[in-house]
């Protein structure tokens, strides 16, 4: 009896591998003249839950401060779209122009005045906090003495400076998407690849 069971197993799997699956026949038409219609092209990247701001000054007084032993002047701009979320998984870029000079990304390093400044940006709820660095001074006037000869005063962050914001929110993971490290291209770079108008 196990002898044709086998036998019987041995036969149904031997006719299932011999037979061949049929043909499920020609795509059929699109269009009205018997014609396969063509593929569309893919569209420039949106930008799609992207935030920025036009560029606008601080409305606030430059303030002095000292941070971790560094001394800065600081200006601040409310940012009411940048939540925790944006600040945990999200890209935040931030530029600044002065009249027709710039737009610079922050951070942004010159010999304004004489002296090496960084003027950069810190990212808060709420809020982008814009503050400049005189590299080896803590003087925030003349009346302060000098550390060493020639020490210089700390640059001012002027009213007049303008900034941008761009927000990149954080998306589901995507396993074989990379996005762009937005933080290396320039400002023209970026607005293009968002389509954002500079």
């Amino acid at each position: 009896m196990k002898k044709n069971f086998l036998m019987l197993g041995i036969m149904i799997l031997t006719m299932l591998s011999s037979c061949s699956k049929p043909d499920d026949g020609a795509d059929g038409a699109d269009g009205k003249d018997g014609t396969n219609g063509t593929n569309g092209t893919n569209g420039a990247t949106g930008s799609a839950n992207v935030i920025y701001s036009d560029w606008k000054t601080s409305p606030y007084v430059s303030r002095d401060t000292t941070v971790d032993g560094t001394c800065l002047r600081v200006r601040h701009l409310n940012v009411p779209e940048l939540s925790a979320d944006i600040l945990k998984s999200g890209v935040i870029l931030t530029y600044f122009r002065i009249g027709s000079l710039g737009p610079y990304n922050l951070p942004y390093i010159s010999d304004a005045g004489g002296a090496t400044n960084q003027i950069s940006s810190i990212y808060n709820l709420n809020k982008i906090l814009i503050y400049r660095h005189t590299f080896d001074s803590c003087r925030f006037t003349s009346a302060v003495a000098e550390a060493f000869p020639g020490q210089p005063v700390m640059l001012t962050l002027p009213q007049s400076l303008e900034y941008r914001y761009i927000i990149i929110p954080g998306g589901v993971k995507a396993a074989k998407k990379v996005l762009p490290n937005y933080s290396k291209m320039s400002y023209s770079e970026v607005c293009e690849s968002l389509n954002i108008k500079e």
